[in-house]
């Protein structure tokens, strides 16, 4: 009896070692299958993280340099209609009074300038850049016909050659007296001025008096009358 007890004994012993062994490889797959499951979660969660904090190239905006123009700047082939600030006005192009002759009074608000008298001259050096030659002595009458007195420190004379309006060099003597001071309403003033221009030239010359900043000059053209 002894004997038949003990292979029993074995087969009970064997039989559970293999119920604990597919036990334990039962719990190595399960956690096996654990872990996968959980890599894999991980990986979609770590790619949904990445795909979020990435987006696609930006678009030109407004803010970046480079961007569209703006509504105040013209586009190529497009003209704008605002002043150029760095554009710069012909420094010539004073406003004036239509001309009259030179024997005619010329006429502004509160004021009549007459050319007086024409002489022929010879121009003399007094500065550097003077050159004696042929000039003009003009002598010019100023009546204040205004309630205020007019600054005659404001007055000054040029005149001009032919239509192309060539500047005439300007003299000081012989006897030129450039007007001074102040001229009270209903006075009358004279001044005396030179301009070099030629015997061949005197047939078409444009003279003209500013008397005020900001108000139209006045002017007279035509032939110099003989003495």
């Amino acid at each position: 009896m002894a004997d038949n007890g003990a292979p029993a004994d074995q087969e009970t012993r064997v039989s559970s070692g293999t119920g604990r062994r597919r036990w334990l490889i039962g719990v190595v797959i399960v956690v096996v299958v654990v872990l996968a499951v959980w890599a894999i979660a991980a990986m979609t969660a770590r790619g949904a993280s990445n795909g979020a904090g990435t987006s696609a190239p930006a678009g030109p905006s407004s803010s970046a340099s480079g961007s569209a123009p703006s509504s105040s700047s013209p586009t190529p082939g497009e003209t704008s209609d605002a002043p150029d600030a760095n554009a710069s006005e012909d420094p010539g192009a004073f406003p004036e009074l239509p001309p009259v002759a030179p024997d005619e009074p010329g006429q502004a608000p509160g004021l009549e300038v007459t050319l007086q008298q024409f002489e022929s001259v010879t121009g003399e050096v007094v500065v550097p850049g003077d050159v004696q030659a042929a000039a003009v002595r003009v002598t010019v009458q100023i009546t204040n016909a205004a309630d205020t007195p007019l600054d005659l420190n404001l007055v000054v004379m040029s005149a001009y050659m032919g239509e192309e309006r060539d500047p005439a060099e300007t003299y000081q003597q012989p006897g030129g007296v450039p007007f001074s001071g102040s001229l009270d309403p209903g006075a009358t003033a004279t001044g005396v001025y030179l301009f070099r221009i030629p015997d061949d030239r005197r047939s078409d010359v444009t003279f003209v008096v500013d008397y005020r900043g900001g108000e139209p000059a006045i002017t007279w053209r035509g032939a110099i009358p003989e003495n």
